[in-house]
């Protein structure tokens, strides 16, 4: 779990460098680094336990750490927790499939590569299960049910930059009022997020009391289309 919650430690800073270059102080090494390095050199600054930071540098299985040395649970279990969940939870061949879009595409991976980072992924998944009573597609973004925490932390995520959030919202609905909605010129990695609907909710329930459901209901419709 401690592994799990500091591991992307560094990819806000990662994103930001990439979404807002002009904005952010020593953007270009951010973006060269990437976000396990920065992660790794903040697990350092705070003084984190090394078995802790070891864990961590394992989430590069197959990239940055060799297959070989995935050799505890505290490894396999927080890398194989990465791959299915992205923005929802997914399935192993929805990532592989996702990465060998985007990955073998870019040059981060070579096919054979990926190949065998895929093959080790689903022995490991066997093995998880193997000593559970649940298979791998019980696991879905409702089950189990977030803990207190996570719903905590997702607060805070979105807390700092709440009011540009809620001031592109405000200017969705008012355009979709005039019947001039363009979701396009809404920033996509805004839309195609996992705090969409987390986000929407919070807009009507502290700005927007007064609007109706069916307003609210095509709001919310037009952005799940959007990213889907």
């Amino acid at each position: 779990m401690n592994t799990i919650l500091i591991s992307h430690a560094g990819r806000r800073q990662y994103d930001e460098a990439t979404w807002y270059p002009l904005a952010v102080f020593d953007a270009s090494r951010k973006i060269e680094a990437g976000d396990t390095t920065i992660t790794l050199g903040l697990l350092s600054d705070a003084r984190i336990s090394p078995i802790i930071v070891e864990n961590v540098k394992a989430h590069g299985v197959g990239d940055t750490y060799p297959i070989s040395q995935m050799d505890t649970w505290e490894k396999v279990l927080p890398a194989y927790a990465d791959w299915r969940v992205s923005q929802h939870v997914m399935s192993l061949q929805e990532r592989f499939d996702d990465l060998e879009r985007r990955g073998v595409a870019t040059g981060r991976f070579t096919r054979n590569h990926l190949k065998a980072l895929k093959e080790w992924a689903f022995q490991a998944e066997s093995r998880i299960f193997s000593k559970l009573q649940i298979k791998p597609e019980h696991i879905a973004d409702n089950n189990p049910s977030p803990p207190w925490w996570e719903r905590y932390l997702r607060r805070l995520y979105v807390n700092d930059a709440e009011k540009d959030i809620f001031a592109n919202i405000s200017r969705l609905y008012q355009e979709l009022e005039k019947e001039e909605g363009d979701i396009s010129k809404f920033n996509r990695k805004f839309l195609d997020s996992w705090w969409v609907k987390y986000v929407i909710n919070s807009y009507e329930a502290q700005q927007a009391p007064h609007m109706n459901k069916q307003k609210k209901g095509d709001v919310t419709k037009l952005l799940v289309l959007n990213v889907q």
